[in-house]
């Protein structure tokens, strides 16, 4: 049985299935110790931005970028943090903007849009994708230490209907009210938990970091492990399924103009989107997308 959130991991997958000409244009350009640390085992600074190479099935290559738009206030008081993701490969691209909110240590996701833009003959040719996490799951904590677990409890809300940008609001979501409004297509109860495992020494492109090392279970049939540097963020994550590495990211640039570049006009289109959400909040004080 798979879920809304796998398929478009599919989707990213099938992205990448033809781009090992892609990963060698991307070289650093920073270094680890040339940029500086944030706040927290997942820093969320306006501006900051990752670069990571992956491969799935342990043969295709991709790349992903991640920017941090910006960040707002909710209704509640609560941070609200706006990240913009982008994989790309020469088969096509995913869009994907991220809503989180901060609660306390924790980084919660409450909802995340995905444009996917693919190659005709791969299965899947485009669309806008939406998907609801009620109440919001948490993705990290901001603090961590070995042998930390937390269980999540949520319905993930999935192919909602896209053009209800202002029928609710975070706190509707954080409190699980009038659900029905978002006109979902599918909905599906989890029930989530992620262990810090251990700390590790762990090296990647852009270097080596002392890390801990989180597991969780997306779906009923793989296991993701993701390594958390503190004041850097995620720096590798990997998806074993039936014993076999299924998805590999690795970091390989932070905070460098390769991202600027590598969104391009997507970029611009993120920074439009988040003008408008700032305008909602100072206008009614009710974050509503």
């Amino acid at each position: 049985m798979k879920k809304t959130a796998m398929a478009i991991l599919m989707a990213v997958i099938l992205a990448a299935g033809c781009s090992y000409i892609l990963t060698p244009k991307f070289k650093p350009i920073n270094t680890k110790d040339s940029v500086k640390k944030g706040e927290g085992f997942q820093p969320l600074e306006p501006g900051r931005s990752w670069l990571y190479t992956g491969k799935t099935g342990g043969m295709f290559d991709f790349i992903q970028a991640m920017k941090v738009q910006g960040n707002t206030e909710d209704a509640d008081g609560k941070n609200m943090v706006v990240m913009g993701v982008k994989t790309k490969s020469i088969a096509g691209y995913t869009n994907n903007t991220v809503y989180m909110i901060l609660d306390g240590d924790a980084v919660k996701v409450m909802r995340s849009d995905t444009m996917i833009n693919i190659r005709k003959g791969l299965g899947v040719e485009g669309g806008e994708v939406g998907i609801v996490y009620a109440p919001p799951k948490t993705e990290m904590m901001q603090k961590m230490k070995v042998g930390d677990k937390w269980t999540d409890t949520y319905k993930q809300l999935g192919n909602i209907d896209m053009t209800y940008k202002t029928g609710f609001s975070f706190d509707q979501i954080l409190h699980a009210m009038d659900l029905d409004k978002i006109k979902a297509k599918s909905e599906k109860d989890f029930n989530e938990t992620k262990t810090v495992l251990a700390a590790e020494k762990v090296t990647v492109p852009f270097g080596t970091f002392d890390a801990v090392k989180v597991e969780s279970h997306p779906n009923e049939s793989q296991t993701l492990y993701s390594w958390y540097a503190e004041g850097y963020g995620l720096v590798k994550q990997t998806a074993v399924q039936d014993g076999k590495e299924v998805l590999s990211l690795n970091l390989l640039d932070m905070d460098s103009a390769t991202v600027e570049s590598f969104f391009g006009k997507g970029l611009a289109d993120y920074k439009q989107k988040y003008e408008w959400i700032k305008k909602v909040v100072g206008e009614i004080r009710n974050l509503k997308i």
